[in-house]
């Protein structure tokens, strides 16, 4: 924003009054106590006998101090003192539009000087490269998606492979228990045959078909034990197969975060190629034109808003004690013959130790 000029007067230092039009010139009004205003009857002048006047001044002068002395009231009275200040116009809201990408200047429809409503647009930047980083992106986030679907499956069948195991060892467990038994009867039996047969009660078929049965239960219960360590060996198989699907799948998704981050940071690079105007205000200046190649940080235009504004001034350190925050002041504007309402918001406590001056910061309306 321009530098402006302002004036400030203060009387018996209770009020600012402050303008400007191009510098700031202040013009500070001290008020403070001038003379005595007296009145009084003439006298004769010293030296002169009231016996050496003319008989009709003697007797007028008789008469003169029989009368009663005129009086006048005596008042006090502000005599002015005016000093010059030099302050600025500025705007309290003001950014330096920059490029968060690298890009070229395709369009910048603003020119120095310009009003700009928020939301307009400032500039527009060429987003080619921006676009095929963010279809790389949608392409890596695709292949993630289509990890995490096997990852998920695998884990879906190892969790089925355990449950199958658990039941074939199950079954076989059960088999071996129901073979256990039935060769502990075929013993029994064995054992009754052969005691019969040495009574001779029964033939040696019958020992012979007894000592098959139990030779038969024996075989079979050695297939079952071997079974089992099968069925084991299948489940030990199945729950490491289950626990690396379970592995995979953090894995994955930690791979299908970072697809869609880098898809999200492709779209957010493609909302940067568009600069708008945070706010109402004027471009004050501008850094590049139509063609230029933008990078990251590189500003591209300078933005004032003209909501708020604020009129900064350097007052006289031995002042610095008549002046207070909130104080409202008439802000005289030359350039627009207008006066203006603001009010003192901030006071640098800090005196410019070459200068002896304390910077004064006053807020004022928006401007017409």
């Amino acid at each position: 924003m321009e530098t402006q000029v302002g004036r400030l007067h203060q009387q018996r230092f209770s009020g600012w009054s402050w303008g400007h039009l191009g510098w700031a010139l202040l013009f500070l009004s001290l008020g403070g106590l001038g003379g005595w205003l007296l009145g009084s009857q003439s006298r004769p002048g010293p030296g002169v006998a009231a016996s050496e006047l003319p008989v009709s001044e003697t007797e007028s002068l008789e008469t003169a101090k029989a009368a009663p002395l005129a009086t006048m009231e005596v008042k006090p009275r502000e005599i002015g003192q005016e000093r010059i200040l030099v302050g600025s116009l500025e705007a309290v809201e003001r950014t330096s539009l920059s490029s968060r990408i690298v890009g070229r200047v395709l369009e910048l429809p603003v020119q120095e000087g310009q009003q700009v409503a928020a939301g307009s647009l400032i500039a527009r930047l060429d987003v080619s490269d921006v676009q095929a980083a963010q279809q790389q992106a949608q392409a890596q986030r695709q292949q993630a998606e289509a990890q995490l679907q096997q990852a998920q499956a695998g884990l879906l069948a190892a969790q089925a492979g355990v449950r199958g195991a658990e039941e074939a060892l199950r079954q076989v467990q059960a088999q071996k228990q129901q073979a256990e038994a039935e060769l502990q009867e075929a013993r029994l039996h064995q054992e009754r045959m052969q005691k019969l047969h040495a009574e001779g009660a029964v033939a040696q078929a019958q020992v012979d078909q007894a000592n098959t049965r139990v030779a038969v239960l024996l075989g079979r219960l050695a297939q079952l034990e071997a079974g089992i360590q099968q069925a084991e060996q299948g489940l030990t198989q199945a729950r490491a197969q289950l626990a690396q699907a379970k592995g995979r799948i953090p894995e994955v998704q930690a791979a299908m975060a970072q697809a869609q981050a880098g898809v999200a940071q492709a779209q957010a690079n493609l909302a940067y190629g568009t600069l708008v105007a945070p706010f109402a205000g004027v471009v004050t200046r501008k850094y590049v034109e139509v063609g230029a190649l933008a990078g990251p940080g590189q500003p591209i235009v300078e933005l004032e808003s003209s909501e708020r504004l604020r009129f900064s001034v350097a007052v006289p350190e031995s002042l610095a004690g008549q002046i207070r925050v909130g104080q409202g002041v008439p802000i005289s504007i030359d350039s627009l013959n207008q006066t203006v309402e603001g009010a003192i918001r901030q006071i640098i406590p800090s005196a410019d130790p070459s200068s002896r001056t304390v910077e004064v910061k006053a807020e004022i309306p928006p401007l017409p």
